[in-house]
């Protein structure tokens, strides 16, 4: 009789601690559970795109390339409420935006909270035995000059020629600029819009190495 006793009790706890194990989902999970399987069952129904000939991609290498092109001339307009443009300057590139980072713009810090003797929860110990605790965050990182470029920052940073000289000079523009690897007809253009001007190899900017 006792060691049905202990036979049912065993039972009846093994039964509760399931109960206690069972974790309750909630609606979110039962949600994300069946668009996972919808989206299975759309992949098997509808196969990826047959992509074979890489033209959107091969489009950007030369995008990309002639970007990297050290004295591309360029002609830079910025373009009014009727459609056509004003001319700003004969350039060099493409131009570059404001919010360009030449860092990466975050990066993982060390924040120490406390510090003092002992090797209980260390994040580490230090050579001289004192234990440092603390964690690792997200921090803004600056640029080499020191300076955090705002994400909001708006405007480009252009190579214009100086029309008396016609070296190239770094200028900034507030406002939206087009840059074209040519000259726009004169119909398409409003107001000042002057031949090109000469070059020569001393006019060229030195590649940075």
């Amino acid at each position: 009789m006792r060691k049905f006793a202990f036979m049912l009790l065993a039972a009846i706890g093994g039964l509760a601690l399931t109960a206690c194990n069972q974790v309750t989902q909630s609606t979110d999970s039962v949600i994300a559970q069946q668009q996972e399987t919808q989206q299975a069952e759309a992949a098997r129904q509808v196969p990826p795109p047959n992509i074979v000939n890489w033209n959107e991609k091969s489009f950007l290498k030369l995008v990309q390339e002639a970007r990297d092109q050290v004295n591309l001339v360029t002609w830079t307009y910025t373009k009014n409420m009727d459609g056509k443009y004003t001319f700003v300057c004969e350039s060099i590139g493409y131009g570059i935006p404001y919010d360009t980072r030449s860092n990466n713009p975050e990066h993982y810090e060390f924040v120490s909270t406390t510090t003092g003797r002992g090797t209980g929860n260390c994040t580490y110990t230090t050579t001289d035995g004192r234990c440092i605790r603390g964690e690792f965050h997200v921090m803004p990182q600056a640029e080499p000059n020191g300076l955090h470029i705002p994400a909001s920052a708006k405007g480009t940073w252009n190579m214009c020629k100086d029309p008396a000289t016609g070296k190239p000079a770094v200028t900034y523009q507030e406002e939206d600029i087009a840059v074209f690897t040519y000259r726009l007809p004169e119909g398409m253009v409003e107001g000042f819009h002057p031949a090109p001007l000469p070059t020569s190899s001393t006019d060229k900017p030195a590649k940075h190495q």
